[in-house]
């Protein structure tokens, strides 16, 4: 589902502290940028949320977005994340998962055969193709002087992650998926290093 109505994307992780399991909030950085470079892509929404109140509300941030990255909209990473978009719809906002934070542009991980494949059959091209946009991602980063908007926004991002821990799952939660699925882990959170491009 292409449905968005907040620029600011938390990822969560869960991570085993003291015999417990806790959800962790935090922005991603990458993810940011990759929503950034994305806004243009979605010109009728944030059109049809002016009739809708809730939408209105909930789509203010991506109004501040669009504003101060405007000018950044004809950049290249917009036309590759277009493009990208065409095979893997929203899956283009996990390709930050996988990368170091921009604007370096270093695999921490390997992209999993299940979105590469999406992109193109052979694994060499597909990642060509993903890192060749996550470079275009780095300079939109540099170019737009992303950090500055970050850093101007704080306190949205802010109100974010304190509106998602206010509504977080009791303790439960994670015991109990667990035992629906019949798997445990000791941690959720991808903490790995990989290749530089």
């Amino acid at each position: 589902m292409k449905t968005r109505f907040l620029i600011f994307f938390v990822s969560i992780a869960t991570l085993l502290q003291a015999q417990h399991k806790e959800i962790k909030v935090y922005i991603h950085p990458n993810v940011e940028v990759i929503n950034a470079i994305t806004i243009p892509l979605y010109p009728t929404m944030l059109q049809d949320s002016l009739t809708d109140p809730w939408m209105y509300r909930n789509t203010q941030s991506m109004r501040v977005a669009r504003a101060y990255f405007a000018k950044s909209y004809s950049h290249p990473a917009v036309k590759q994340a277009e493009k990208l978009m065409e095979k893997l719809g929203t899956g283009v906002y996990l390709l930050a998962l996988y990368y170091e934070d921009l604007p370096t542009v270093k695999r921490k991980t390997e992209v999993p055969q299940i979105i590469w494949q999406e992109v193109s059959a052979d694994k060499d091209s597909a990642l060509r193709a993903i890192d060749s946009f996550m470079l275009a991602a780095a300079d939109f980063h540099r170019a737009s002087d992303f950090a500055n908007f970050q850093k101007k926004h704080a306190y949205l991002y802010g109100k974010v992650v304190a509106d998602i821990r206010k509504n977080l799952p009791d303790q439960r939660f994670i015991p109990a998926l667990e035992s629906y699925y019949g798997d445990t882990k000791n941690s959720y959170e991808r903490k790995n290093r990989g290749n530089r491009i």
